[in-house]
């Protein structure tokens, strides 16, 4: 059978910028829209209140700064756009952030959109109806716009219906993109025989006929590579890339090194310096790699990995040093992060940007998203050995984060019972913040339920109850909150209330056996269950009464 004609031949081997793989990626987020977080990609790393508040701060920074340096546009509109906003967690979260900076730093009166993006349509009208946005939409505060990094040279805002170019705004745009450049076009390098060659991607499914257009599982995918001898004197159109590959040559001093080259990320920093007139500051946060010295440790960690969805390490130095060509600057992290963050600028240079600098070299390079993430993960797999303080603590340096909440809570509660009442108030304080930061939507831990079994357990009901109905009406109708409402209508001795809930409990959950004892109790029902300890004791008299009488006889 020729090669061309085997069914579960998905594509050739193909320079990895070419490849179908970028496609296929696509058509997945497409078809699948805010079902790919709930489903199947990670998330959490950039979407909680820790990072929002670290990107907010860095936009503040920036922008205090810039207006300094600019002050003949004083009044003038900052517009955030954020790539890839998927389900809109983080917009939220930065916003949420961004908006009670604004009051501390006294800057109440600055004017700014930021503009939610995505490629497919239904994450922009699941972001446009969740009510999470609602005070910023009427604000005017908020807009949408379909923007795909690797095509559109603009982009329309949906509510202003303008196009960017249109706004002729004098101040720099602010880009946010995590997650964004490592799963959009790159090409691959391999060090061999003290040159460089082109690393080619092949395609084959574990099955027959893998459906390109739909893509609903990447994982079945397999990956083959090759490599080609390549000149690298006129590989690229664009001389400053082939000027980028010649100098990391330099760099390499063995053979069977890797790098890569983050081309849908360069083609996404000439869209912005031609959209904004070289006017533009962008915060991106990837996996990657920001130490060229480091490529050649990397081995085969070119390969793509799967969380998901396929993504590559970005080569955050070859966006740099692009940049930098052209007369931009960056900000590059040097520690050895799973997630990095980096600071581009075009129009502005850092030397320029005092706190902006300071900032980032002081709180994002030593407590940044993966810093916390750290803390995070042994809170969660050890919250168990944390005192109360402790807690509250971690609660506090996750900015409030329900996540960040929602790991602690059981060890919370268990604490309770010798928690003084200074204690207990200082809980509310920052259960009342945590509720700010909670985004309506489906998906993880119910910490609505969660905060309400707090104040139930304190007596505070009427708080309670209003948290339970919070949670069915965005998490759905789930066994826990009915259960626990009704055990508070069952101690306000509203019993028919209680009966309603119990039932609807047991009705989500047929293994509550709690709700079902409930149910016959409060029906006036005989639980049959519990009978049988009484007919097992009756039963095992009985056998060691004949057991007594064989011996005897």
């Amino acid at each position: 059978m020729k090669e061309d004609k085997d069914p579960k031949l998905v594509d050739l081997p193909a320079r990895l910028s070419q490849s179908k793989l970028w496609q296929i990626q696509r058509n997945y987020f497409t078809t699948m829209g805010v079902k790919a977080w709930k489903e199947e990609v990670p998330y959490y790393i950039s979407s909680n209140a820790f990072i929002g508040h670290r990107y907010a701060t860095i936009v503040i920074h920036f922008i205090r700064e810039w207006k300094k340096l600019n002050p003949q546009f004083q009044n003038e509109t900052f517009n955030i756009l954020e790539v890839g906003s998927g389900m809109g967690k983080f917009s939220f979260h930065f916003l949420t952030a961004f908006k009670a900076l604004l009051k501390d730093y006294e800057l109440q009166s600055l004017k700014f959109c930021y503009v939610i993006s995505d490629i497919p349509e239904n994450n922009l009208t699941f972001c446009q109806e969740n009510i999470s946005f609602a005070p910023f939409l009427q604000n005017q505060e908020l807009d949408f716009s379909i923007f795909n990094v690797e095509e559109d040279q603009d982009f329309t805002l949906r509510l202003q219906n303008k196009r960017f170019s249109e706004l002729q705004s004098k101040t720099p745009l602010i880009v946010i993109a995590n997650y964004t450049f490592d799963c959009i076009i790159h090409d691959a390098f391999h060090f061999h025989k003290d040159k460089l060659e082109e690393v080619q991607l092949g395609l084959r499914s574990r099955y027959k006929n893998f459906d390109i257009q739909k893509s609903l599982h990447l994982n079945d995918l397999k990956f083959n590579y090759r490599h080609v001898d390549i000149d690298i004197n006129n590989y690229y159109d664009d001389p400053k890339i082939n000027e980028i590959l010649k100098e990391y040559q330099t760099y390499f001093y063995e053979n069977g090194s890797y790098f890569l080259m983050p081309l849908g990320a360069i083609q996404f920093l000439n869209t912005l310096k031609k959209l904004t007139n070289n006017n533009f500051f962008m915060i991106a946060g990837d996996k990657g790699l920001a130490l060229p010295e480091t490529f050649p440790l990397l081995g085969d960690h070119y390969d793509a990995s799967y969380d998901g969805c396929y993504s590559y390490l970005v080569n955050f130095h070859a966006m740099g040093e692009y940049l930098k060509k052209d007369g931009g600057d960056c900000l590059l992290t040097l520690n050895d992060n799973d997630f990095k963050v980096n600071l581009f600028s075009m129009g502005t240079s850092f030397a320029d940007l005092i706190e902006t600098t300071a900032y980032f070299n002081n709180e994002l390079e030593s407590s940044g998203p993966d810093e916390y993430c750290q803390f995070y993960d042994e809170y969660q797999s050890s919250s168990y050995r944390f005192d109360l303080k402790s807690l509250l603590a971690f609660i506090r340096f996750s900015y409030w984060d329900p996540n960040a909440y929602s790991i602690v809570h059981g060890r919370l509660l268990e604490l309770l019972d010798d928690a003084k009442e200074n204690q207990i108030e200082e809980i509310k304080r920052d259960l009342n913040k945590l509720k700010s930061n909670i985004f309506k939507m489906n998906i993880g831990e119910d910490v609505y339920n969660q905060i309400g079994m707090f104040y139930q357990i304190i007596g505070s009901y009427d708080i309670a109850m209003e948290l339970y109905q919070e949670s069915i009406a965005i998490y759905g109708d789930r066994a826990a909150p009915h259960n626990n409402a009704a055990v508070i209508y069952e101690k306000q001795k509203n019993m028919g209330k209680a009966l309603v809930h119990y039932q609807k409990s047991y009705e989500l959950d047929k293994k509550n056996q709690y709700a079902f004892k409930k149910i016959h109790y409060l029906t006036g029902r005989p639980y049959l269950a519990l009978l049988y300890p009484l007919l097992k004791g009756v039963l095992v008299l009985a056998l060691m009464a004949g057991a007594l009488y064989l011996l005897t006889h």
